[in-house]
Protein backbone atom coordinates (compact mmCIF):
# COMPACT_ATOMS: atom_id res chain seq x y z
CA UNK A 1 0.00 0.00 0.00
CA UNK A 2 1.42 3.28 -0.80
CA UNK A 3 1.39 6.05 2.08
CA UNK A 4 0.57 9.46 1.61
CA UNK A 5 1.29 12.84 3.69
CA UNK A 6 -1.41 14.31 5.74
CA UNK A 7 -0.74 17.35 3.37
CA UNK A 8 -0.87 15.68 -0.07
CA UNK A 9 -4.80 14.26 1.23
CA UNK A 10 -7.02 14.73 -1.93
CA UNK A 11 -9.78 17.50 -1.06
CA UNK A 12 -12.50 15.43 -1.21
CA UNK A 13 -11.90 13.00 1.74
CA UNK A 14 -10.47 16.15 3.10
CA UNK A 15 -13.82 17.85 2.85
CA UNK A 16 -16.01 15.01 4.28
CA UNK A 17 -13.64 15.30 6.99
CA UNK A 18 -14.74 19.39 7.28
CA UNK A 19 -18.32 17.88 7.24
CA UNK A 20 -18.16 16.68 10.66
CA UNK A 21 -16.15 19.38 12.57
CA UNK A 22 -17.22 22.73 14.08
CA UNK A 23 -15.53 25.70 13.19
CA UNK A 24 -12.81 26.05 16.42
CA UNK A 25 -11.46 22.58 14.88
CA UNK A 26 -11.87 23.75 11.12
CA UNK A 27 -9.44 26.29 12.16
CA UNK A 28 -7.40 24.49 14.08
CA UNK A 29 -7.01 22.00 11.18
CA UNK A 30 -6.37 25.13 8.68
CA UNK A 31 -3.10 25.80 10.46
CA UNK A 32 -1.33 22.42 9.35
CA UNK A 33 0.21 23.62 6.36
CA UNK A 34 -0.04 25.45 3.55
CA UNK A 35 -1.74 23.02 1.11
CA UNK A 36 -4.46 22.71 4.03
CA UNK A 37 -4.57 26.23 3.81
CA UNK A 38 -6.19 26.35 0.57
CA UNK A 39 -8.40 23.37 0.87
CA UNK A 40 -10.04 24.84 3.64
CA UNK A 41 -10.30 28.38 2.34
CA UNK A 42 -11.85 26.77 -0.85
CA UNK A 43 -14.16 24.76 1.37
CA UNK A 44 -14.95 27.71 3.27
CA UNK A 45 -15.37 30.03 0.03
CA UNK A 46 -17.79 27.81 -1.62
CA UNK A 47 -21.46 28.93 -1.75
CA UNK A 48 -22.54 25.98 -0.55
CA UNK A 49 -20.76 26.65 3.05
CA UNK A 50 -20.91 30.36 2.68
CA UNK A 51 -23.22 30.71 5.90
CA UNK A 52 -21.44 28.53 8.32
CA UNK A 53 -21.44 29.71 11.57
CA UNK A 54 -18.47 31.56 12.92
CA UNK A 55 -16.29 31.42 15.92
CA UNK A 56 -15.81 33.96 18.38
CA UNK A 57 -12.20 33.68 20.35
CA UNK A 58 -11.56 35.16 24.13
CA UNK A 59 -8.05 35.97 23.73
CA UNK A 60 -6.54 37.15 27.26
CA UNK A 61 -2.74 37.61 28.35
CA UNK A 62 -1.40 35.63 31.25
CA UNK A 63 1.55 36.90 33.37
CA UNK A 64 1.95 34.82 36.73
CA UNK A 65 3.43 37.13 39.64
CA UNK A 66 7.05 37.23 40.26
CA UNK A 67 7.50 34.94 36.95
CA UNK A 68 8.08 37.15 34.05
CA UNK A 69 9.74 34.40 31.66
CA UNK A 70 6.12 32.55 31.84
CA UNK A 71 3.85 34.94 30.49
CA UNK A 72 2.25 33.61 27.79
CA UNK A 73 -1.11 34.75 25.82
CA UNK A 74 -4.22 32.02 25.87
CA UNK A 75 -7.51 32.03 24.03
CA UNK A 76 -11.06 29.79 24.46
CA UNK A 77 -13.76 29.52 22.08
CA UNK A 78 -17.23 30.50 22.86
CA UNK A 79 -19.32 27.77 23.97
CA UNK A 80 -15.64 25.46 24.75
CA UNK A 81 -14.81 25.44 28.30
CA UNK A 82 -10.84 24.36 27.58
CA UNK A 83 -8.57 27.37 27.80
CA UNK A 84 -5.37 26.60 25.02
CA UNK A 85 -2.00 28.56 25.35
CA UNK A 86 -0.82 30.33 21.86
CA UNK A 87 2.36 29.48 21.13
CA UNK A 88 5.23 30.61 18.85
CA UNK A 89 4.58 34.24 19.60
CA UNK A 90 7.66 36.39 19.54
CA UNK A 91 9.16 37.61 22.56
CA UNK A 92 9.19 41.09 21.68
CA UNK A 93 5.07 41.01 21.74
CA UNK A 94 4.82 38.73 24.53
CA UNK A 95 6.89 41.24 26.64
CA UNK A 96 4.86 44.10 25.45
CA UNK A 97 1.39 45.46 25.44
CA UNK A 98 -2.19 43.78 23.38
CA UNK A 99 -3.96 46.96 22.95
CA UNK A 100 -6.72 46.04 20.99
CA UNK A 101 -8.33 43.78 17.84
CA UNK A 102 -9.87 44.50 14.89
CA UNK A 103 -11.32 42.28 11.62
CA UNK A 104 -8.96 39.10 13.30
CA UNK A 105 -5.82 40.91 14.22
CA UNK A 106 -4.44 41.62 17.62
CA UNK A 107 -2.53 45.17 17.72
CA UNK A 108 0.24 45.41 20.06
CA UNK A 109 3.08 48.40 20.95
CA UNK A 110 6.29 45.81 21.41
CA UNK A 111 8.70 46.24 24.52
CA UNK A 112 10.35 48.68 21.71
CA UNK A 113 7.49 51.13 21.40
CA UNK A 114 6.56 49.53 17.65
CA UNK A 115 2.79 49.39 16.58
CA UNK A 116 2.34 45.52 14.99
CA UNK A 117 -0.69 43.97 13.68
CA UNK A 118 -0.21 40.31 14.70
CA UNK A 119 -2.89 37.47 13.63
CA UNK A 120 -2.91 34.63 16.17
CA UNK A 121 -4.15 32.08 13.63
CA UNK A 122 -2.17 32.36 11.07
CA UNK A 123 1.15 34.13 12.97
CA UNK A 124 1.02 36.90 10.07
CA UNK A 125 2.63 39.72 11.05
CA UNK A 126 2.75 43.51 9.98
CA UNK A 127 5.12 45.71 11.56
CA UNK A 128 3.15 49.65 11.64
CA UNK A 129 5.50 52.45 13.20
CA UNK A 130 7.08 53.69 16.80
CA UNK A 131 5.05 55.43 18.64
CA UNK A 132 7.38 58.06 18.33
CA UNK A 133 5.11 58.39 14.39
CA UNK A 134 2.25 59.39 16.06
CA UNK A 135 1.04 63.04 16.28
CA UNK A 136 2.63 65.02 18.46
CA UNK A 137 4.83 62.49 19.98
CA UNK A 138 8.51 63.63 19.42
CA UNK A 139 10.16 60.75 21.13
CA UNK A 140 10.28 58.22 23.86
CA UNK A 141 12.70 57.27 26.45
CA UNK A 142 12.79 54.07 28.90
CA UNK A 143 13.46 55.05 32.56
CA UNK A 144 14.07 51.48 34.04
CA UNK A 145 12.41 48.09 33.50
CA UNK A 146 9.01 49.47 34.31
CA UNK A 147 8.76 52.96 33.60
CA UNK A 148 9.53 55.58 30.90
CA UNK A 149 9.18 59.02 29.35
CA UNK A 150 6.77 60.00 26.39
CA UNK A 151 7.96 63.65 25.15
CA UNK A 152 5.09 65.06 23.33
CA UNK A 153 3.58 68.59 21.91
CA UNK A 154 1.07 70.74 23.08
CA UNK A 155 -0.71 73.86 21.27
CA UNK A 156 -0.75 75.45 25.04
CA UNK A 157 1.64 74.70 27.17
CA UNK A 158 4.15 73.27 24.75
CA UNK A 159 6.87 70.61 24.91
CA UNK A 160 6.03 68.18 28.25
CA UNK A 161 6.90 64.96 29.22
CA UNK A 162 4.64 62.12 30.59
CA UNK A 163 6.12 59.62 32.72
CA UNK A 164 4.18 56.20 32.82
CA UNK A 165 4.58 52.36 33.05
CA UNK A 166 2.85 50.08 30.90
CA UNK A 167 -0.18 50.11 32.30
CA UNK A 168 -0.99 53.79 32.14
CA UNK A 169 0.13 53.99 28.35
CA UNK A 170 -2.03 50.86 27.61
CA UNK A 171 -4.92 53.30 28.98
CA UNK A 172 -4.22 56.14 26.95
CA UNK A 173 -4.07 53.56 23.70
CA UNK A 174 -8.03 52.88 24.00
CA UNK A 175 -9.77 51.67 20.39
CA UNK A 176 -8.26 50.25 17.10
CA UNK A 177 -9.99 49.48 14.09
CA UNK A 178 -8.77 48.59 10.84
CA UNK A 179 -10.64 49.27 7.11
CA UNK A 180 -10.26 45.95 6.08
CA UNK A 181 -8.23 42.53 6.82
CA UNK A 182 -4.71 42.86 5.03
CA UNK A 183 -5.20 38.97 4.18
CA UNK A 184 -8.17 40.08 1.81
CA UNK A 185 -6.81 43.55 0.43
CA UNK A 186 -3.38 42.75 -0.82
CA UNK A 187 -2.04 44.20 2.20
CA UNK A 188 -3.80 47.46 1.75
CA UNK A 189 -5.51 49.12 4.70
CA UNK A 190 -6.50 52.12 7.02
CA UNK A 191 -6.31 51.95 11.04
CA UNK A 192 -8.06 54.41 12.98
CA UNK A 193 -6.58 53.93 16.64
CA UNK A 194 -8.37 56.51 19.40
CA UNK A 195 -5.66 57.40 21.64
CA UNK A 196 -5.20 59.91 24.96
CA UNK A 197 -1.96 59.87 25.44
CA UNK A 198 -0.90 63.44 24.11
CA UNK A 199 -2.98 65.08 26.12
CA UNK A 200 -2.51 63.82 29.38
CA UNK A 201 -5.12 61.69 28.97
CA UNK A 202 -7.46 64.19 29.42
CA UNK A 203 -8.99 63.41 25.71
CA UNK A 204 -9.19 61.07 23.68
CA UNK A 205 -8.69 61.66 19.77
CA UNK A 206 -8.25 60.03 16.49
CA UNK A 207 -4.93 59.07 14.21
CA UNK A 208 -5.29 57.92 11.62
CA UNK A 209 -2.66 55.37 9.57
CA UNK A 210 -2.27 54.46 5.55
CA UNK A 211 -0.88 51.23 4.71
CA UNK A 212 0.75 52.90 1.45
CA UNK A 213 2.62 55.74 2.85
CA UNK A 214 2.48 54.77 6.33
CA UNK A 215 2.64 57.71 7.96
CA UNK A 216 -0.02 58.75 10.69
CA UNK A 217 -2.15 61.45 10.25
CA UNK A 218 -4.09 63.39 13.41
CA UNK A 219 -8.28 63.90 12.37
CA UNK A 220 -11.70 64.33 13.76
CA UNK A 221 -12.47 67.30 16.54
CA UNK A 222 -9.55 68.92 18.34
CA UNK A 223 -9.47 67.89 22.41
CA UNK A 224 -12.36 65.97 22.01
CA UNK A 225 -13.51 62.83 23.40
CA UNK A 226 -14.34 59.74 21.25
CA UNK A 227 -15.58 56.80 22.90
CA UNK A 228 -15.60 54.18 20.23
CA UNK A 229 -15.37 53.93 16.07
CA UNK A 230 -15.86 51.36 13.66
CA UNK A 231 -16.15 50.91 9.77
CA UNK A 232 -18.74 49.75 7.74
CA UNK A 233 -19.38 50.28 3.77
CA UNK A 234 -16.68 52.50 2.90
CA UNK A 235 -17.12 54.64 6.01
CA UNK A 236 -15.43 55.19 9.57
CA UNK A 237 -18.54 56.32 12.50
CA UNK A 238 -17.38 57.75 15.18
CA UNK A 239 -18.85 58.60 18.81
CA UNK A 240 -17.70 61.29 20.17
CA UNK A 241 -18.18 62.48 23.96
CA UNK A 242 -21.50 60.36 23.76
CA UNK A 243 -23.37 63.51 22.11
CA UNK A 244 -22.56 63.42 18.08
CA UNK A 245 -21.99 60.78 16.17
CA UNK A 246 -19.66 61.49 13.22
CA UNK A 247 -19.41 59.71 9.52
CA UNK A 248 -16.50 60.04 7.77
CA UNK A 249 -16.31 58.32 3.87
CA UNK A 250 -13.00 56.64 3.77
CA UNK A 251 -12.15 55.87 -0.39
CA UNK A 252 -8.45 54.46 0.15
CA UNK A 253 -7.35 57.97 1.03
CA UNK A 254 -7.74 59.61 4.16
CA UNK A 255 -10.98 59.83 5.70
CA UNK A 256 -13.46 62.90 5.03
CA UNK A 257 -15.96 63.87 7.25
CA UNK A 258 -19.35 64.09 5.50
CA UNK A 259 -22.49 64.59 8.40
CA UNK A 260 -22.60 64.90 12.10
CA UNK A 261 -25.97 63.98 14.14
CA UNK A 262 -26.43 64.92 17.92
CA UNK A 263 -27.25 61.72 20.10
CA UNK A 264 -28.92 64.42 22.91
CA UNK A 265 -28.08 61.57 25.53
CA UNK A 266 -26.91 63.92 28.20
CA UNK A 267 -30.56 64.21 29.83
CA UNK A 268 -31.34 60.29 29.38
CA UNK A 269 -27.84 59.51 30.43
CA UNK A 270 -28.30 61.84 33.48
CA UNK A 271 -31.87 61.40 34.53
CA UNK A 272 -30.70 57.05 35.07
CA UNK A 273 -27.72 57.97 36.92
CA UNK A 274 -29.73 60.77 39.25
CA UNK A 275 -32.51 57.82 39.81
CA UNK A 276 -29.90 55.30 41.73
CA UNK A 277 -28.55 55.46 45.07
CA UNK A 278 -24.92 54.86 44.26
CA UNK A 279 -21.77 56.53 41.82
CA UNK A 280 -22.27 55.37 38.42
CA UNK A 281 -20.43 56.19 35.01
CA UNK A 282 -20.57 55.27 31.62
CA UNK A 283 -18.94 54.09 28.45
CA UNK A 284 -20.45 53.90 24.85
CA UNK A 285 -19.91 51.87 22.13
CA UNK A 286 -21.08 52.54 18.31
CA UNK A 287 -21.46 49.83 15.69
CA UNK A 288 -23.18 48.28 12.88
CA UNK A 289 -26.11 45.56 12.96
CA UNK A 290 -28.39 44.06 10.52
CA UNK A 291 -27.73 47.65 8.66
CA UNK A 292 -28.57 49.85 11.82
CA UNK A 293 -25.98 52.13 13.10
CA UNK A 294 -26.60 51.03 17.03
CA UNK A 295 -25.54 52.92 20.11
CA UNK A 296 -25.15 50.95 22.81
CA UNK A 297 -24.68 52.53 26.78
CA UNK A 298 -22.77 50.53 29.66
CA UNK A 299 -23.24 51.35 33.08
CA UNK A 300 -20.58 51.17 35.12
CA UNK A 301 -20.57 50.90 39.28
CA UNK A 302 -17.97 51.78 41.57
CA UNK A 303 -17.18 49.90 44.63
CA UNK A 304 -15.35 49.22 47.93
CA UNK A 305 -13.13 46.03 48.14
CA UNK A 306 -15.88 44.91 50.41
CA UNK A 307 -18.19 44.98 47.59
CA UNK A 308 -20.23 48.07 48.89
CA UNK A 309 -21.27 50.63 46.37
CA UNK A 310 -19.83 54.16 46.30
CA UNK A 311 -22.52 57.06 46.77
CA UNK A 312 -22.09 60.06 44.40
CA UNK A 313 -20.77 62.08 47.61
CA UNK A 314 -18.44 59.49 48.83
CA UNK A 315 -16.94 59.44 45.70
CA UNK A 316 -16.73 63.12 45.58
CA UNK A 317 -15.06 62.80 48.82
CA UNK A 318 -12.50 60.28 47.89
CA UNK A 319 -11.43 62.18 44.61
CA UNK A 320 -10.35 65.16 46.90
CA UNK A 321 -8.47 62.95 48.62
CA UNK A 322 -4.41 63.76 48.76
CA UNK A 323 -2.73 60.49 47.38
CA UNK A 324 -6.30 58.99 46.40
CA UNK A 325 -5.24 55.38 44.48
CA UNK A 326 -7.98 54.90 41.48
CA UNK A 327 -7.19 51.12 42.04
CA UNK A 328 -8.49 50.69 45.18
CA UNK A 329 -12.26 50.46 43.91
CA UNK A 330 -13.39 47.88 42.03
CA UNK A 331 -15.79 48.87 38.77
CA UNK A 332 -18.85 46.92 38.02
CA UNK A 333 -20.95 46.87 35.14
CA UNK A 334 -24.98 46.27 36.23
CA UNK A 335 -27.09 47.71 32.72
CA UNK A 336 -26.94 48.32 29.66
CA UNK A 337 -29.06 50.95 27.36
CA UNK A 338 -29.00 50.11 23.24
CA UNK A 339 -30.46 52.64 20.63
CA UNK A 340 -30.43 52.54 17.00
CA UNK A 341 -30.02 55.95 14.71
CA UNK A 342 -33.20 57.04 12.94
CA UNK A 343 -31.76 59.28 10.26
CA UNK A 344 -34.91 60.30 8.10
CA UNK A 345 -36.02 61.75 11.18
CA UNK A 346 -32.48 63.06 13.01
CA UNK A 347 -33.27 60.88 16.61
CA UNK A 348 -31.78 58.36 18.19
CA UNK A 349 -34.66 55.65 19.16
CA UNK A 350 -34.02 52.87 22.19
CA UNK A 351 -34.48 49.35 21.37
CA UNK A 352 -35.71 46.20 24.11
CA UNK A 353 -34.32 43.38 21.42
CA UNK A 354 -31.55 42.84 19.50
CA UNK A 355 -33.79 40.31 17.20
CA UNK A 356 -31.81 37.23 17.53
CA UNK A 357 -28.59 38.65 17.67
CA UNK A 358 -25.78 39.53 19.93
CA UNK A 359 -23.35 41.90 20.56
CA UNK A 360 -19.91 41.93 21.44
CA UNK A 361 -18.14 44.70 23.38
CA UNK A 362 -14.71 45.55 25.24
CA UNK A 363 -11.18 46.40 24.22
CA UNK A 364 -12.00 44.85 20.87
CA UNK A 365 -13.78 46.50 17.28
CA UNK A 366 -17.09 46.59 18.98
CA UNK A 367 -19.58 43.62 16.53
CA UNK A 368 -23.09 42.45 16.30
CA UNK A 369 -23.83 38.46 14.80
CA UNK A 370 -26.52 36.67 14.42
CA UNK A 371 -27.01 33.87 17.13
CA UNK A 372 -26.95 31.41 14.07
CA UNK A 373 -23.87 32.45 13.04
CA UNK A 374 -21.88 32.28 16.04
CA UNK A 375 -21.78 28.63 18.24
CA UNK A 376 -22.87 28.55 21.42
CA UNK A 377 -24.03 31.75 21.42
CA UNK A 378 -27.38 33.76 23.87
CA UNK A 379 -29.98 35.87 21.37
CA UNK A 380 -30.71 39.25 22.41
CA UNK A 381 -27.16 39.77 24.94
CA UNK A 382 -24.21 42.12 25.29
CA UNK A 383 -21.21 39.91 25.82
CA UNK A 384 -18.59 42.35 27.39
CA UNK A 385 -15.57 42.49 28.68
CA UNK A 386 -13.24 44.71 30.72
CA UNK A 387 -12.82 48.44 28.97
CA UNK A 388 -10.98 51.41 29.41
CA UNK A 389 -13.18 52.35 32.51
CA UNK A 390 -14.09 49.03 33.78
CA UNK A 391 -12.54 46.69 36.73
CA UNK A 392 -9.75 44.02 34.89
CA UNK A 393 -12.38 41.20 36.38
CA UNK A 394 -15.73 42.99 34.90
CA UNK A 395 -17.21 40.71 31.98
CA UNK A 396 -20.15 38.73 31.57
CA UNK A 397 -23.39 38.44 29.49
CA UNK A 398 -25.74 40.81 29.69
CA UNK A 399 -29.58 39.62 28.69
CA UNK A 400 -31.82 42.36 27.43
CA UNK A 401 -34.94 41.17 27.69
CA UNK A 402 -35.18 40.68 31.24
CA UNK A 403 -32.06 43.13 31.97
CA UNK A 404 -30.36 40.21 34.23
CA UNK A 405 -26.54 39.83 34.01
CA UNK A 406 -24.60 36.60 34.41
CA UNK A 407 -21.02 35.34 34.71
CA UNK A 408 -18.83 34.24 30.97
CA UNK A 409 -17.35 31.27 32.82
CA UNK A 410 -14.27 30.69 30.74
CA UNK A 411 -11.64 28.30 32.88
CA UNK A 412 -8.93 30.21 33.53
CA UNK A 413 -10.76 33.81 32.74
CA UNK A 414 -11.53 33.76 36.29
CA UNK A 415 -8.17 33.81 37.81
CA UNK A 416 -6.85 36.05 35.61
CA UNK A 417 -6.53 40.26 35.75
CA UNK A 418 -4.63 40.71 32.17
CA UNK A 419 -6.19 41.91 29.37
CA UNK A 420 -8.73 39.84 27.45
CA UNK A 421 -10.40 40.92 23.94
CA UNK A 422 -12.56 39.40 21.48
CA UNK A 423 -11.19 38.15 18.40
CA UNK A 424 -13.44 36.96 15.45
CA UNK A 425 -11.16 34.73 12.97
CA UNK A 426 -11.74 34.39 9.39
CA UNK A 427 -10.28 31.47 7.27
CA UNK A 428 -9.93 33.30 4.42
CA UNK A 429 -6.12 33.45 3.89
CA UNK A 430 -5.43 33.28 -0.31
CA UNK A 431 -2.83 36.15 0.60
CA UNK A 432 -0.52 33.86 2.70
CA UNK A 433 2.33 31.91 0.71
Amino acid sequence: MKMVQWSELPSNPLELILLKLCFADIIRLSLVCTSWFKKVDAYMSSSTNANLPHLAVLMFQEKPEGDESDKCYRFSCLGDKKVYKLSNMPEELLDGLCIGSSRGWLVFLDKYMTLSLYNPFSSARIQISSLEAFPYIQRTQHIDSAFFDIHHYDHDMGGLVVRTDAKGLSSGLLKCVLSSDPLHSNGKFGLVVVYGIGCMYMCSELAFYDSEDCQWTKFGTEFGRYDDIFYYKGSFYALCEEERLEIWDYDGSFPLKVKEYETSLEKRLRDTKQSLPFFCRTQSYVLESTGDIMLVVRFISHLYKDGTYISREEYSELLSMSGFDHNSIQRRTFLFHVYKFDFNREVLVQVESLHGRALFLGGNHSQSFSTHDIFECEKNSIYFMRDMDSHACDFGIYRLEDKTIRPYNCGELQSTGSCHFWVFPSLHKSNIQ
